[in-house]
């Protein structure tokens, strides 16, 4: 029946959040190097710590506008069972122990998680019940001996009892809370795809792949291909301003024009490298967007879109035949 997992529902947000927020305030007021007068306060003391949980993700955009919210000041109340293992236990971390990291995080904040997540609330069944009710029971009440004094004890005694086994007159505004609290986070979840989802339409390009139809794929920025194209053009520059290129030269550039691909060869002093060049300078190429490759690895950094023209050096090997690379240049 529900109303097994509404009265779960009313332990965790209405008994473990309390007790951990009475935690929190007891850590934080005996936190070393720090005067505690207030939540608010102790939060801008610690404010450098709660900006790389936001950087890594371990709390999101909606928690942190809790902690800093733009008008007013925190209040320690309108915070869930979530936000608060975690602040706990990355901002206190040294000083809890092993029991108690596993009470908050794979206890209280693992059945908080199985049941926001749980398929149906109507069907849990009485050794679920037990099981979840009885983790959460000695989790609370470890937590509760550093949190809480003994009258503060012996009230929470009591409002587990009646959470148990009595009329739930809390019920309505824990759903609402629940309910809030889930709705919160779906929608951060949903902002937080929509925002990749917009990084990878900026980074990814479409291609034709080998059938002509449109293949999409990311867009890697580094900056070898800027280094490629300031090679070629500090190579062109070494051309010798009064060279004077044989004949062949004609027949390079029709290569280049008729077919986009010429090999150039040549031997010791024959200067075949500067007639190659030569033959590129005459033919209006656009040396932003023209690259010189010296291994094959370079190939991976090589975008048709990005460049006209790629100049291979040796792509055999230099002074003798280089048959890897002459088969990774294929």
């Amino acid at each position: 029946m529900a109303d097994k997992y509404y009265r779960l529902v009313c332990f965790v947000v209405d008994i473990c959040a309390d007790v951990l927020r009475k935690y929190f305030v007891k850590l934080a007021k005996t936190d070393a190097g720090n005067t505690y007068t207030s939540v608010n306060s102790y939060l801008s003391h610690r404010k450098s710590d709660v900006m790389k949980l936001l950087s890594k993700k371990k709390i999101r955009n909606y928690q942190y506008d809790l902690l800093y919210p733009h008008n007013g000041t925190a209040d320690e109340n309108q915070w869930d069972v979530s936000i608060l293992v975690t602040l706990i236990t990355e901002l206190f971390d040294k000083r809890l122990q092993p029991t108690e990291i596993f009470a908050l995080e794979t206890e209280i904040r693992g059945i908080r998680n199985k049941l926001q997540h749980h398929p149906n609330t109507k069907n849990i069944s009485d050794d679920d019940f037990s099981n979840y009710w009885g983790r959460l029971d000695f989790s609370v009440k470890l937590l509760a001996k550093n949190a809480l004094d003994q009258n503060d004890e012996a009230s929470l005694l009591l409002k587990i009892n009646d959470v148990e086994c009595n009329h739930l007159p809390n019920l309505s505004d824990c759903l609402r809370i629940w309910h809030e609290e889930t709705s919160k986070q779906l929608l951060s979840i949903v902002n937080e795809v929509q925002a990749n989802t917009d990084i990878i339409r900026q980074v990814t390009v479409q291609k034709p792949g080998p059938s002509g139809a449109i293949n999409k794929r990311i867009k890697v920025a580094d900056d070898i291909l800027a280094r490629l194209q300031a090679g070629f053009e500090t190579t062109m520059k070494e051309l010798p301003g009064d060279f004077n290129p044989p004949n062949e030269v004609t027949d390079i550039r029709a290569k280049l024009r008729d077919c986009h691909h010429v090999v150039v060869t040549g031997y010791n002093k024959s200067r075949y490298f500067e007639t190659a060049l030569a033959a590129i300078k005459g033919m209006g190429y656009n040396y932003k967007r023209s690259v010189q490759m010296l291994t094959s690895s370079d190939w991976r950094h090589i975008d048709p879109e990005d460049v006209d023209l790629v100049v291979c050096t040796d792509p055999f090997g230099g002074y003798s035949y280089d048959e890897i690379k002459a088969q990774s240049h294929e």
